[in-house]
């Protein structure tokens, strides 16, 4: 008797468990559902503040975050003008350069890591006099070579050797692969664009950023100013690639969205998506 009301009570605690780990499982697939609703949501609202008819409707694209709210969820979003980012496959070596001395990487690996990215995407497979060789790549036991052709994506310059995670984190917000561009545009540039830029003048891209801020009130906008985040309506849209990114958090959990899309200036479709990261997959 004993033996059946022990086998029955562990057949009851068996039961309850799978009960509450199918209740823990439901739920985070209803979260994951309302996550994806809101920051699909939140993409497509994005791309009707880019594109609004007046200038006052009209959402900043350098990067500036804004809170939105859809279905009860609360969401923080951002648009990034890809114009505003250098291209990894069009800038120079100069450009490359000054971009990882704007933060703080010493000048011999500057040079060494520059020569190393331009080797990566030259089609010819010739050795820059400090760049990494494919033997070097093969002593540093990695399963790779340089590409020797364009860099495919920004996450792509991850695997050039002499690259760091950390480093790679901190130049990220000021690269792209959509532009085809030599120079950016210093009206909607990141700050890690504008350090580049203003050769590591903290205290002028300072001032750019603020006076940005500012320039909300002005009645006038001026699309070349570096003093704008908002691209005039008069200005056509068609062909410009934009990075929206939208986050949300539900039950202490974060969800997030990132998208690369470029605009038509059509309405079937208003947008093609380039690239899409959504974390958690």
């Amino acid at each position: 008797m004993l033996w059946a009301v022990t086998m029955l009570s562990l057949m009851a605690a068996a039961t309850q468990e799978l009960t509450l780990t199918s209740h823990r499982t439901e739920r985070r697939a209803w979260n994951r559902a309302c996550a994806d609703a809101a920051l699909h949501a939140a993409i497509t609202q994005a791309i009707l503040g880019i594109t609004a008819p007046t200038r006052d409707q009209r959402w900043r694209v350098d990067g500036t975050s804004r809170e939105v709210t859809f279905g009860g969820f609360r969401l923080k979003v951002s648009v990034q003008a890809e114009s505003g980012r250098y291209d990894l496959n069009a800038v120079d070596a100069s450009v490359l350069t000054t971009l990882l001395r704007s933060q703080d990487v010493d000048p011999d690996r500057a040079t060494a890591l520059t020569d190393s990215i331009l080797d990566w995407r030259s089609p010819t497979g010739l050795h820059r006099l400090n760049g990494a060789t494919n033997d070097e790549y093969a002593a540093a036991g990695l399963p790779y070579r340089p590409r020797h052709a364009a860099f495919q994506s920004v996450d792509e310059l991850q695997l050039v050797l002499g690259m760091t995670p950390a480093l790679f984190k901190r130049i990220r917000p000021a690269l792209t692969v959509y532009t085809k561009r030599t120079m950016i545009d210093p009206a909607l540039a990141p700050k890690e664009a504008l350090l580049a830029l203003y050769n590591r003048n903290a205290d002028e891209v300072d001032a750019v950023l603020k006076a940005r801020d500012q320039a909300g009130d002005m009645s006038q906008a001026i699309y070349a100013s570096s003093h704008q985040s908002i691209i005039n309506p008069g200005i056509s849209l068609a062909g410009q690639a934009f990075d929206i990114s939208a986050a949300t958090w539900i039950e202490g959990r974060d969800y997030a969205l990132e998208v690369v899309a470029v605009l038509t200036g059509s309405n079937q479709p208003a947008f093609i998506t380039l690239s899409r990261r959504a974390t958690p997959e």
